[in-house]
């Protein structure tokens, strides 16, 4: 099961706005906002639509775009390790590489409108 994210935890993904000698290349950031009432491991977690800086030339953001479909913090999805981020530049994804070292929760995933995707049509 996969642990959660908390402010200060890590993504990695691609940009790519067709630009030559530039993209595509690699991104990396970390997360920046969370929920300001609800900490794990003296961190604030991270939720769905929560965005952080990264290291992309053309904006330096990302979005998550996916959360945990059964455990929610302040009504929105609590982002998991492995779930989908978005470079606010170019759209193209990224995940969530790193979370907290013993909070796991369950593996329902929720989309950017909320919708639950049962991990067996993940």
């Amino acid at each position: 099961m996969p642990s959660v994210t908390r402010i200060s935890d890590s993504t990695v993904g691609i940009c790519d706005k067709s630009i030559p000698d530039c993209c595509p290349h690699g991104r990396s950031g970390t997360n920046g906002t969370g929920r300001q009432d609800v900490e794990v491991n003296d961190n604030l977690i991270h939720c769905l639509t929560d965005t952080g800086p990264c290291n992309c030339p053309h904006g330096g953001t990302f979005e998550s775009s996916q959360g945990c479909g059964d455990v929610d913090a302040n009504e929105l999805p609590v982002t998991l390790v492995g779930h989908e981020t978005v470079c606010m530049s170019c759209g193209k994804s990224g995940s969530h590489v790193t979370g907290s070292p013993d909070v796991i929760v369950g593996e329902g995933f929720a989309d950017v409108e909320g919708t639950v995707i049962p991990a067996a049509l993940r």
